[in-house]
């Protein structure tokens, strides 16, 4: 009697282990056994969760597009709008270091001008300085051979050129100039005091000839 119960309760447990597995299995393939749907039933179960709340399922797929909320684009508008003003101030500042570097150029240029124009002034006042100390000296030379012996007149006088010699006979009185040529008695000498004398002479037809073309009478009047 024992042994026919054993039997039969084996029987009975191994049936409904069958069917327990094919409950399973349905189960497993209609996806009831995913870790969301048995943590609902579970919470069902003890009572934290309705039967009638839907469970909530995980969305694995590809997150929806976000639409930006009236907030968000504010903040947008914001940092687009201090962009555009950040980018406005370099472009100004930019500009203006154009201008400045503009301005410093012209500014190096006035003063090169001005520069220019002072040292052209120094080296035409230094010029006229020189000729005039020059001609000071000069003018002091010829005091110097007109008061000398004629002799020592002579000896000064072969010391410069001849244009310059017969500069100084055109300063000179003629009495003077008559004595410094008495001077000359040697070949050199005499050769020297032919070439002023010609010198003279030239100067002297030239300076006429000058003189009677601006005294011509004018063809006409």
């Amino acid at each position: 009697m024992g042994r026919q119960f054993f039997l039969v309760a084996s029987i009975t447990a191994m049936a409904n282990l069958a069917a327990l597995a094919a409950v399973v299995g349905v189960a497993w393939s209609r996806g009831y056994l995913e870790r969301e749907r048995v943590l609902a039933a579970a919470a069902a179960f003890r009572g934290e969760l309705s039967l009638s709340q839907p469970a909530t399922i995980v969305v694995t797929t590809a997150p929806a597009e976000v639409v930006p909320s009236a907030e968000q684009i504010a903040r947008n508008d914001a940092a687009d709008a201090i962009r555009r003003a950040e980018l406005e101030r370099r472009e100004r500042e930019t500009e203006h270091a154009w201008q400045q570097l503009e301005m410093r150029q012209l500014a190096i240029l006035k003063q090169k001008e001005e520069f220019d124009a002072a040292r052209r002034r120094n080296a035409k006042e230094i010029e006229a300085r020189e000729s005039a100390a020059g001609d000071s000296g000069w003018d002091k030379q010829v005091d110097l051979i007109g008061q000398a012996k004629p002799k020592t007149a002579k000896e000064l006088l072969l010391k410069m050129s001849d244009p310059e010699v017969a500069k100084v006979f055109m300063q000179l009185e003629s009495r003077k100039v008559g004595k410094i040529i008495e001077q000359c008695k040697t070949p050199e000498e005499r050769t020297w005091i032919g070439r002023i004398l010609d010198q003279l002479h030239n100067s002297d037809a030239a300076r006429a000839e000058a003189t009677g073309a601006d005294n011509a009478p004018t063809p006409g009047a």
